[in-house]
């Protein structure tokens, strides 16, 4: 391209934009042309913003802010960091399975697990360990009747 046609092209773009300038205008297609090959033939993307937003009269971080946004609906953009997927059900390690079997052997006799433990209990064996203690419930209750008995008698 000649530099009489590079000067034209330059002034038409800055006469469009002195006429948007402080309002919300759309960008213009030859706008974003500028813009796009500005920011691809500087040296650093910054200067290349920069450089367009002295031309356009448009503050850098808004001259950014559209380029990254064309970037994003061209698919180029950066992909948003999001939750790390759920571990499969059966994905946890035997160190795991082996402390959890140990939890519910000690559910088993006399002493009350933890809420730790309780959060790493099945169902079944959270219904195991509800049998167990409605049964030590009951038999306590026996043992305290007969005493009371005892106690009245």
């Amino acid at each position: 391209m000649s530099a009489a046609k590079a000067k034209s092209k330059t002034a038409a773009v800055k006469s469009a934009a002195k006429s948007a300038a402080g309002s919300r205008a759309r960008w213009t297609e030859e706008q974003i042309r500028l813009l796009n090959d500005t920011v691809k033939c500087s040296a650093t993307a910054k200067a290349g913003f920069e450089a367009v937003a002295k031309q356009l009269g448009k503050s850098a971080g808004t001259v950014q802010q559209k380029y990254y946004n064309l970037q994003k609906q061209a698919g180029g953009g950066t992909k948003r960091r999001g939750r790390k997927p759920a571990r499969p059900a059966g994905s946890a390690n035997s160190g795991a399975t082996a402390a959890r079997q140990a939890r519910v052997a000690a559910t088993s006799g006399a002493t009350i697990p933890t809420v730790a433990e309780l959060r790493a209990i099945t169902v079944d064996e959270l219904v195991g360990l509800a049998t167990r203690v409605k049964a030590e419930v009951d038999r306590r209750r026996k043992e305290l009747e007969a005493a009371s008995k005892l106690l009245a008698g």
